[in-house]
């Protein structure tokens, strides 16, 4: 995923020079985005990514223009990569998350038996297997 975005973010940089006039302010600040992609590509390397290069170069760059999918495309991949992370470090929880959900739903079963209660989908359940094993005409 690093690497696409890494891809698409240089081929957006690349293509400025086909959407921007050399003396336009948004020009000058692709240029400068440009001049720090190394050193953007490198912090995101890291782990966690390190997107504080990217932002403060995007945040004086305003979307409008010639420029407007170009900037919002290198803001989505921005966006897109910090996801990524996000849920790389998630994955360890997924199953702990499991763990809790399957000892509640066990917990919250043997109440209902202990108590005799019965929820509206356990009524739907137990209305389904009824009508199942013994249907109403024969």
């Amino acid at each position: 995923m690093r690497a696409v975005v890494s891809g698409s973010n240089s081929q957006l940089i690349q293509d400025k020079n086909n959407l921007t006039s050399a003396k336009s302010k948004g020009r000058q600040q692709l240029d400068e985005l440009s001049s720090a992609q190394e050193e953007i590509f490198e912090n995101w390397l890291k782990i966690p990514v390190n997107t504080t290069l990217l932002e403060a170069k995007m945040a004086g760059m305003r979307a409008a223009g010639k420029i407007k999918e170009l900037v919002n495309k290198i803001r989505d991949n921005m966006g897109a990569l910090k996801n990524l992370y996000i849920d790389l470090e998630a994955i360890p929880l997924v199953e702990q998350w499991q763990v809790v959900l399957q000892e509640f739903a066990a917990f919250c079963k043997q109440e209902k038996q202990e108590n005799d209660f019965l929820t509206y989908n356990d009524l739907e359940l137990l209305a389904v297997k009824l009508l199942s094993e013994k249907p109403c005409c024969p």
